[in-house]
């Protein structure tokens, strides 16, 4: 897979798609922000980082929960990761896809489940 439009200025760790699904790319990497591609020509149909707000938290004896909002970064422009927050980005070492889920994990040990409400279309 190569295109002529470079996805990202640092190191892609993973990348994943769905078997059925030949429009769609996850991407993520060094810079803990998720992109998900347009397969055929390398485009960026969307990027995405968490959020800063804590909605809700809940602990069990296996671990804790906590639940934030992932935020949409703006489409078609320059983005500056650096005004973007670390912790709301650390480095994505993994991920998997599903349906209108993805999972990653990160090297601050922690998994992140990112849902999607509405579909993407390409």
């Amino acid at each position: 897979m190569l295109w002529s439009n470079r996805v990202s200025p640092n190191v892609i760790y993973s990348l994943q798609h769905m078997q059925s699904d030949t429009s769609a790319l996850a991407v993520g990497g060094i810079d803990g922000i998720l992109r998900l591609l347009n397969q055929n020509d390398g485009s960026i149909v969307s990027s995405c980082v968490m959020g800063d707000k804590l909605l809700s938290t809940f602990r069990s004896p296996s671990g804790s929960i906590r639940r934030r909002k992932g935020r949409r970064l703006p489409e078609h422009t320059y983005i500056n990761i650096d005004l973007i927050r670390k912790t709301a980005r650390p480095s994505i070492t993994c991920l998997a896809v599903g349906m209108k889920k993805i999972v990653t994990t990160h090297n601050t040990n922690d998994i992140r489940l990112w849902k999607f409400k509405s579909n993407i279309s390409l």
